[in-house]
């Protein structure tokens, strides 16, 4: 970066962050074309790609975050849903890990924060637990009630205890996760938080992914930055999962860049790529053995 650093404030500690890489609005609208295929609606990119992102890292807590650009609004994020049909990703990873846990924990009722049309609630529904759902989508709210599920928008919300709060790819699209946090437990009381998101300790850090960024998300985490949030929450960080990477899952984003591969890291094919991917991988290189994001359970102490 040159001239005149800006500064940006840690949304955990407060403390200015250093600047690491920034990206003009037309390139990162444009992004979505080159990284997807498929270009975003004129009036969208009028609307939130006005002016430069920088992203940003916070040595005291170990977060990265990214402004100044507004978040998107509900408008942002249904048309995102209605481009992809990957986007709410009923059978993600960190759902199906959720799941699992949530399952061996024998939990009785669990609100899903930001659930979308509520796949995840028609999974725990399968196995008699009472789910709910909250979704700032109007339309994610409808399509999930019109599946039969108990979907609600943020104020609509009937339930005010539960033993597990969700919240999948959510906290970073928040500017203020702490008092968003302390919100959503003070309203619903839960025994257990799960909470998944973006980890730039792996491959997506050194990715160019457009999602990362304004309009879409406002921070990506690591296990120390959760740590740093559960000492602000008055919580302990009980346990940490991270969502793997395959060889094949590195060729495919490796070949989304601009270059063909991700700058700094080995190419996606070859031998010689090849070796390299798995030497790293067993040297416990972050960028070769986690794909995406990272899904931790919070709690009392």
């Amino acid at each position: 970066m040159s001239g005149e650093k800006p500064t940006f404030g840690c949304g955990i500690c407060g403390r200015s962050c250093r600047p690491l890489r920034r990206r003009a609005p037309d390139e990162l609208a444009g992004a979505y074309q080159t990284y997807f295929g498929k270009s975003l609606p004129c009036e969208i990119v009028a609307r939130y790609f006005t002016v430069p992102n920088v992203e940003f890292h916070c040595s005291a807590c170990d977060m990265r975050w990214y402004g100044p650009g507004s978040l998107g609004d509900g408008d942002f994020y249904g048309t995102l849903g209605h481009m992809f049909d990957w986007y709410y990703a009923p059978d993600s990873w960190d759902k199906q890990a959720a799941l699992a846990h949530i399952t061996a924990r024998k939990a009785a009722t669990v609100v899903d924060v930001g659930c979308g049309d509520g796949a995840f609630l028609a999974c725990l529904r399968a196995r008699n637990i009472t789910a709910i759902g909250i979704d700032i989508n109007r339309q994610a709210v409808e399509a999930g009630r019109a599946r039969g599920l108990d979907v609600f928008l943020p104020d609509d919300s009937p339930v005010r205890s539960c033993d597990v709060l969700c919240l999948f790819q959510t906290i970073e699209h928040l500017d203020r996760p702490i008092q968003a946090l302390q919100d959503q437990i003070a309203r619903y009381a839960p025994r257990e938080l799960l909470v998944s998101a973006p980890t730039f300790r792996s491959l997506l850090g050194y990715s160019s992914d457009p999602l990362a960024w304004p309009p879409h998300h406002r921070s990506a985490w690591s296990r120390r930055g959760f740590e740093s949030l559960a000492r602000k929450l008055g919580l302990r960080l009980r346990a940490v999962w991270y969502e793997g990477l395959t060889i094949e899952s590195y060729r495919d984003i490796s070949g989304r860049e601009p270059q063909g591969r991700i700058a700094g890291l080995p190419a996606p094919d070859g031998r010689l790529g090849r070796m390299a991917f798995h030497c790293a991988r067993h040297l416990g290189r972050d960028w070769a053995s986690r794909r995406h994001s990272i899904l931790v359970s919070l709690g009392r102490p």
